[in-house]
């Protein structure tokens, strides 16, 4: 397997942490993955085998009849057996995968400062209920949470946790759509926070209907002079005065820089202050803090680790944008947000 080449500053030092702690726990469970790849195929060979026999007996049996039945239901077999098959190997390359994470994770997270790591967590961690209160995800009833960091930048701590969150429906015609998918950042304040929610925009008729039936109604409105910010955001908060006192006038900008650098150039990037902690709801199709070794060959898994190091930036990088960028002299000013 060949080694870590250090290409960023982040990285500097990580070539020695990869060669010592990350080489060995790959290496030694190569032959795990290689049974596990010889297990997948042998679990689609079984599941075809078996799909196979089952055509042959209908067909034996149906022979006289019609046509069109047999071949329906021979179509209705492969596809059974495919989506089987699929859904085995699949759970079989999530346990490695786990495995791998929970053995190698803490590592490159203690490399990068990182106070605690867990692959897997429960909702506790980091609630999404609360996010569901505060209006930054919508509403849900199945949570998969994985990848729990807790640490600290320039003397602010953060928790943050990937999150996918889906609605099963009820009734006959059930359904299940993904509410949201991506990055639960909690980040604490310096001093304590009326509740701001910076909620999408929404227009005259929406945005009523909202107002009315979510509560937000008792809320007070907060204009920002930028008027992009206005296109993007309706603020509303508890206290007007102290809200006004706690954020510069430029914080809806530092919310749309922050969209830009980690969601994309459009969209909403849904936040809110309560408290002591400031929330974040990061949308992301990609997976974060991918460790999975399942699908690579040894020499390529220093690069899977670069991506890895580059996604634990992400809390860096919020931090240093609400600070006001990262050549900040002071890590705690007096007003709460820039």
């Amino acid at each position: 397997m060949s080694g870590f080449e250090e290409q960023a500053p982040h990285e500097c030092g990580f070539s020695q942490v990869f060669q010592d702690r990350i080489l060995p726990v790959v290496e030694s469970r190569q032959e795990k993955r290689k049974s596990l790849a010889q297990k997948s195929g042998l679990t689609a060979l079984a599941a075809g085998s078996i799909a196979a026999g089952v055509i042959i007996a209908l067909w034996m049996y149906t022979a006289s009849e019609s046509f069109m039945g047999p071949l329906i239901a021979t179509v209705g077999i492969i596809v059974a057996a495919v989506v089987v098959t699929r859904a085995l190997q699949r759970k079989q390359r999530a346990a490695f995968d786990g495995e791998i994470a929970e053995a190698i994770g803490p590592v490159v997270c203690d490399f990068m400062g990182i106070d605690h790591f867990r692959h897997g967590v429960d909702r506790g961690f980091l609630s999404p209920d609360t996010f569901r209160a505060l209006r930054l995800v919508g509403s849900f009833n199945r949570v998969t949470v994985q990848d729990g960091l807790e640490g600290a930048w320039r003397g602010v701590r953060y928790r943050m946790v990937e999150a996918h969150l889906q609605y099963r429906s009820g009734g006959k015609n059930r359904s299940t759509r993904t509410v949201f998918k991506g990055l639960l950042m909690r980040i604490d304040t310096p001093n304590p926070m009326p509740k701001i929610l910076f909620l999408r925009e929404q227009g005259a008729v929406l945005g009523w209907m909202r107002d009315t039936f979510t509560g937000v109604s008792s809320l007070e409105r907060l204009e920002f002079p930028d008027p992009e910010v206005e296109e993007v955001y309706e603020v509303y908060t508890d206290d007007r005065p102290a809200a006004q006192a706690a954020l510069s006038p430029g914080f809806g900008r530092t919310l749309l820089d922050l969209r830009d650098a980690h969601q994309g150039a459009k969209g909403y990037l849904a936040a809110a202050f309560e408290g002591r902690h400031f929330y974040l709801a990061v949308r992301q199709k990609g997976d974060f803090f991918n460790l999975g070794a399942s699908d690579l060959e040894p020499d390529r898994f220093a690069e899977r680790c670069r991506d890895a190091l580059e996604d634990l930036l992400l809390p860096r990088r919020v931090i240093d944008t609400l600070l006001g960028g990262p050549e900040a002299g002071d890590p705690h000013p007096d007003s709460t947000m820039h």
